[in-house]
């Protein structure tokens, strides 16, 4: 949702924004019925985890309740368990208010590819003039609102037929003593896109094109007919082939890794939602490397981008050679990446393999774990992560539900260095370059990546943002902090609290780890106490850093002996 805790404001949805009032002035029963409609819609994306829907239900109850801005984590954490009684009660809760009028939500269409108007009535043109000419006119601009010149129109006049060109103006003027309605098309559609490409470097128009009568119609999709009544302005828009994209951003993967963590699953889901509402599109990985890596430039920002398209085409051989001993120990994979995908599987009795904070220490917790899924699919139950254990763990990982690409799709794969963003949806959050981007083109990927990789300052990435015309975006903001002493060694157990935007209490576990999920940009402080009592004197983070952090505290030498 954008805006402040308003009684209007507007939820981004892919497929058509939607205006909510509440508490509206008056409300007849059409508007209620569509109200109910478009909540029931929010409602079963909620259901089935639609990252939009999954922040977007708490917060428009919260709204509805009157809440502070600073939503009760109750709330803000509902979609751990969107099918709770809790979330239930919420949703009967708000279909009530709908029916009574007391919430309103409008549907903002997405504009059509092609939008064809009817052409007006006698009726609605009024009587016919008495004048000796009649002027039929046509005016073609692009969607920077410039003027198309040679852009050949077929016209069809009172029964006849002729063929004009678009002038340096961008008009086609045609005048005769006949009134009525002319019918033009045009015929001449790639020879305009290879004219155009240059142009559309440059942004989208600000103020909408005037005219009596507007066509909007997107380059490289079929294009109807179109009618100019005699005595019009008529304008024909060219707009540029749209991209759809999903942004995902936060932590996603380790600092200077390319292992995508559980917790992107849902970002993943919602790629695969926006390729099934667009079959037919072009898939273009886009990854991005975080500016505190050690490892930052394209070639780390291109493995992420070759991961994620690994994963969304079930390709686990593809992912194997990341845990070979020829890659650094920084970025090599191993006890930690088993670890987190285990905590993805479940077990015969529905609950997680693994629960622990994965800490990358092989442990008696892990070996459990390893054993069950070794038994559970036909493996050697030793306990080790041996290569047909990790192939099998990856190839379970890859197929867990609605998380790849129909069969044959095959994204490219391309590593971006340099380009910030600083257009993300939630309220304050600063840019972060750690982000991950899948760009979905309507026609061919112009202007085609430059090789694998490219960096700052390259024309491409700005290039694909303006022909963007949606973006879902997907958050996952945490840390992964290990609690040590001042000789480096793991405080086991020690009680933790974090302070800031968000604040949660919690234990580390028997390797000194601690996740914080659900962040926001700020910034915290972290005070954790040994289990002999002993303060540690707090540290501040400031998030996002979307890694993990090591040696975040330091206990004072007194307390190594009871730790």
């Amino acid at each position: 949702m954008t805006g402040s805790l308003t009684d209007r404001w507007r939820l981004r949805r892919p497929f058509g924004d939607i205006d909510i009032e509440l508490h509206p002035a008056s409300v007849d029963d059409a508007a209620r019925e569509a109200s109910v409609r478009e909540l029931q819609h929010l409602l079963h994306d909620f259901r089935f985890r639609q990252p939009e829907a999954l922040r977007a239900v708490p917060e428009l109850h919260a709204r509805m309740r009157g809440l502070p801005g600073s939503l009760p984590r109750d709330e803000l954490h509902l979609h751990l368990d969107s099918g709770s009684s809790r979330a239930g009660a919420i949703g009967d809760e708000l279909l009530r208010a709908a029916r009574a009028g007391i919430i309103v939500l409008r549907r903002r269409e997405v504009s059509a590819v092609v939008v064809q108007l009817d052409g007006p009535s006698q009726d609605a043109l009024g009587p016919a003039s008495t004048a000796a000419q009649h002027v039929y006119k046509i005016r073609v601009i692009d969607d920077t609102g410039a003027p198309v010149a040679g852009v050949a129109l077929q016209l069809g006049i009172d029964g006849g037929s002729e063929s004009q060109t678009t002038n340096g103006t961008g008009d086609v003027t045609v005048t005769t003593s006949t009134p009525g309605t002319a019918t033009f098309t045009v015929t001449n559609l790639a020879d305009i896109q290879d004219k155009l490409w240059p142009q559309w470097a440059k942004p989208v128009a600000d103020t909408p094109p005037v005219a009596d009568q507007v066509y909007s119609a997107a380059i490289g999709q079929p294009m109807s007919s179109m009618t100019a009544p005699s005595d019009w302005l008529v304008k024909l828009v060219l707009t540029r082939p749209p991209i759809w994209r999903v942004r995902m951003v936060g932590m996603l993967f380790d600092a200077d890794k390319c292992f995508l963590i559980p917790q992107a699953l849902d970002g993943i889901r919602s790629i695969v939602a926006m390729h099934q509402a667009h079959p037919a599109a072009k898939v273009l990985i886009v990854g991005h490397e975080g500016g505190d890596e050690v490892t930052a430039g394209p070639d780390i920002a291109l493995a992420r981008a070759k991961v994620l398209s690994a994963y969304l085409t079930s390709s686990p051989d593809d992912w194997m050679p990341w845990f070979d001993a020829d890659k650094s120990q920084r970025q090599r994979w191993g006890v930690r990446e088993v670890q987190l995908i285990l905590s993805a599987m479940s077990g015969a009795d529905g609950k997680p393999l693994y629960t622990g904070n994965s800490a990358g220490v092989m442990d008696a917790t892990t070996t459990a774990a390893l054993q069950a899924f070794q038994q559970a699919n036909g493996l050697p139950v030793d306990g080790n992560a041996g290569a047909a254990t990790r192939k099998a763990l990856v190839t379970k990982y890859m197929s867990l539900e609605d998380t790849s690409l129909a069969a044959g799709v095959q994204p490219v794969a391309h590593g971006c260095s340099g380009h910030s963003d600083d257009t993300l949806t939630q309220d304050g959050l600063q840019p972060d370059d750690r982000r991950m981007e899948v760009l979905f083109f309507d026609t061919d990927m112009k202007p085609p990546p430059s090789g694998d990789t490219s960096a700052a300052g390259s024309p491409e990435y700005p290039a694909w943002t303006l022909r963007t015309v949606q973006t879902v975006d997907f958050e996952n903001h945490g840390i992964h902090v290990q609690i040590v002493d001042n000789q480096k060694q793991p405080v086991a157990l020690a009680t933790v609290h974090l302070a800031g935007p968000v604040a949660e209490d919690t234990v580390a576990d028997e390797h000194g780890f601690v996740s914080f999920w659900g962040l926001v940009a700020g910034d915290y402080t972290v005070q954790a106490t040994s289990r002999t009592g002993i303060a540690v004197p707090p540290t501040k983070i400031t998030y996002p850093t979307a890694k993990t952090v090591d040696n975040a505290r330091a206990l004072p030498s007194k307390a190594k002996a009871a730790s």
